[in-house]
């Protein structure tokens, strides 16, 4: 455990220094600093063992290949990629430190033209345990920030673009493919901003949370599921293997209710927080939104809440920026109930790292180094 906290605390030390460095830079570039953060981020990342189910299936899939074998239901982008450093004979830490660096490079291009936000991306990203889903669903994530990058072409109108990046991301998880639906949505600039309206939707959200519909739900949907790469859930479902996958009854402690008090806060600062940025963090927020209402309503669903990854995933995001607003609203003006969110918001992500460190191995957030791997295991 003193290993797991010392390996974490340090990272995040670093990386809010270098991020609070960078965000004085005003070139449109991440900044040498940060890219350092980064690099050290990825070699530790790296080096971890049994980040979850998926890690080892990846890491499993990798030593296959490295031994000749063909693995021709996996796509495109991350077969080849896996088959270069195969190729080369690269030892998997340098394989998973490549995949942990080019998601998080893409995360903080993204944002490079407002680096004022990096220092709370990093908070949110280290101390929400962020880094868990990273780098376990990596083929997904990886797919998720070429999404996040795609973002800006819509409000560009620059649909080929968007499409090009949406290949990109589809090379990875064939799952993109989806999102090429939200182009011409959010090209209209449909916005949540009614307030009330968005917090009747999220109670009815926790309301229906109660009923397990996700079977029913899901199994009407296996075709789709299929299409989008999750046959392996699909298969798993109609066949009543529920487990993890579609079971809602579901534990809800500290966790829980922290990151249902962060959604509330983050909706309640929705409309001041937009109107500090532009019309992509828009976008984002709306993708966040009908993400929480996806969230409760499968509360617990594994297999309902990868796809809503591309959604929900934004939530960092979302708080990084609310995080900025407050601070700068009580920094310039004074308010105190700007202030009293801030520090609100600021607990609620340090009881979330508390509450993932506590239930470290059942989670699988225990840091061990790959010489390590006899310590592993998962509950």
């Amino acid at each position: 455990m003193i290993q797991t906290l010392f390996v974490y605390l340090f990272l995040t030390f670093f990386l809010l220094f270098f991020a609070k460095y960078t965000s004085s830079v005003k070139q449109k570039s991440i900044g040498y600093p940060m890219f350092i953060g980064l690099l050290i981020y990825s070699v530790v990342f790296g080096m971890r063992y049994g980040v979850g189910m998926d890690h080892l299936s990846y890491l499993d899939d990798y030593l296959d290949i490295s031994k000749g074998g063909e693995h021709n239901q996996m796509e495109k982008g991350f077969f080849y990629i896996s088959k270069l450093f195969a190729f080369f004979d690269f030892h998997y830490v340098l394989y998973f430190s490549f995949f942990a660096f080019v998601q998080l490079f893409v995360l903080y291009y993204v944002f490079r033209c407002r680096k004022r936000v990096y220092v709370w991306l990093t908070y949110t990203f280290m101390i929400g345990c962020v880094w868990l889903s990273f780098m376990n669903g990596i083929r997904q994530i990886t797919a998720f920030v070429f999404f996040m990058f795609s973002i800006k072409f819509i409000t560009q109108h620059k649909f080929w673009k968007y499409v090009g990046c949406i290949f990109i991301a589809s090379l990875f998880h064939k799952s993109a493919v989806v999102l090429l639906i939200f182009y011409p949505i959010f090209k209209q600039k449909l916005f949540f901003s009614n307030l009330i309206f968005q917090f009747f939707l999220l109670i009815s959200a926790l309301i229906i949370m109660n009923i397990n519909v996700i079977q029913d739900v899901f199994v009407k949907l296996e075709i789709i599921g299929r299409f989008i790469g999750y046959e392996g859930y699909t298969d798993m479902v109609v066949n009543h293997f529920d487990s993890l996958l579609f079971s809602m009854e579901r534990n809800r402690g500290i966790g829980f209710y922290s990151i249902l008090l962060i959604d509330m806060i983050l909706i309640l600062y929705s409309n001041e927080t937009r109107k500090q940025f532009d019309h992509s963090y828009g976008i984002m927020y709306n993708l966040y939104f009908v993400g929480v209402l996806w969230h409760y309503v499968f509360n617990g669903s594994v297999i309902m809440g990868r796809p809503n990854y591309y959604m929900y995933g934004f939530q960092f995001v979302i708080a990084a920026h609310t995080l900025l607003y407050l601070f700068n609203q009580y920094k310039c003006y004074r308010i105190r109930s700007k202030l009293y969110s801030f520090l609100g918001l600021v607990f609620l992500y340090f009881l979330i790292f508390c509450a993932t460190m506590y239930r470290m191995d059942e989670n699988t957030s225990r840091f061990i180094f790959f010489w390590q791997k006899e310590l592993y295991y998962l509950k």
